[in-house]
């Protein structure tokens, strides 16, 4: 994604990296490995609970021997972009080291280095087995507070009516779709919620709310699309405007559905 405003363009790679830091917990060592990283990709995406990220490691110093590297390490990315004073930070955890690959010259190691989120492993162990008769705003926050023990920020939109709801031994983030299906929100015109992490946090808000809440602080800002980072205003020839608005006309027409022979 490229951002722009009327006196500067920032492309995505414009971004300054502090450190990526990674933590061997059964010998209780940190090294900090930012040299060693080729390219770092971070995804937060509206469909997935968690963040997701891959490092493209090249390994001088046999890391993943001697360190060493066995997909249970902590790694926290710390960098800040252009137009932001503040730094951003990842805590993740690695759990996978794919695509390993020697140098022409057999000094150092290619890799992928696959990191998640803490909660994902958390969630991976964990089953929700409860009974509830609240709303299902209340019963998403009580999951993810006490079933996936999440210690970041929690954003937990108001939704409609009391429910009562047997989540029947499922793990806690599968929990968190099932009730989000059910979900209304409590404003008039209602609301399709989405369950994501992102630097922030972990959300189960509405589609609608983002919108309102991006209106807000997009400003003079226009998004546009890059094929790469080194694209240039040729690319904007791809460019979209921002969402401003979402409606559903229609959720369902079961009598037309029966009509037209579906359930036959």
């Amino acid at each position: 994604i490229r951002r722009f405003t009327m006196s500067q363009t920032y492309e995505a790679g414009d971004v300054k990296l502090i450190s990526v830091k990674l933590t061997n917990g059964v010998k209780n060592a940190t090294v900090d490995i930012r040299a060693q990283c080729a390219s770092i990709s971070i995804y937060e995406d509206m469909e997935e609970p968690t963040v997701y990220a891959e490092i493209a490691m090249v390994d001088s110093l046999n890391l993943v021997k001697d360190f060493p590297i066995i997909g249970e390490e902590m790694i926290e990315i710390s960098f800040i972009t252009p137009g932001r004073d503040k730094i951003t930070t990842y805590k993740l955890r690695t759990f996978s080291v794919e695509g390993t690959k020697a140098s022409e010259n057999n000094k150092s190691t290619n890799f992928i280095l696959k990191c998640v989120s803490h909660e994902h492993f958390t969630n991976a162990v964990n089953q929700v087995d409860k009974s509830y008769n609240t709303t299902i705003g209340e019963m998403v926050y009580d999951i993810l507070k006490n079933e996936l023990h999440v210690e970041k920020d929690i954003s937990v939109e108001a939704t409609r009516g009391l429910t009562q709801i047997a989540v029947p031994r499922m793990n806690p983030i599968q929990s968190v779709d099932y009730l989000r299906q059910k979900a209304i929100a409590k404003r008039p015109s209602g609301g399709v919620f989405v369950f994501f992490e992102n630097q922030y946090g972990f959300n189960f808000v509405s589609l609608e709310k983002l919108i309102e809440d991006g209106k807000k602080t997009i400003g003079t800002k226009i998004f546009t699309h890059s094929p790469d980072t080194r694209s240039t205003r040729q690319s904007e020839q791809y460019a979209w405007r921002n969402i401003t608005k979402l409606e559903h006309l229609t959720k369902f027409d079961t009598i037309n559905k029966m009509a037209s022979g579906l359930y036959k």
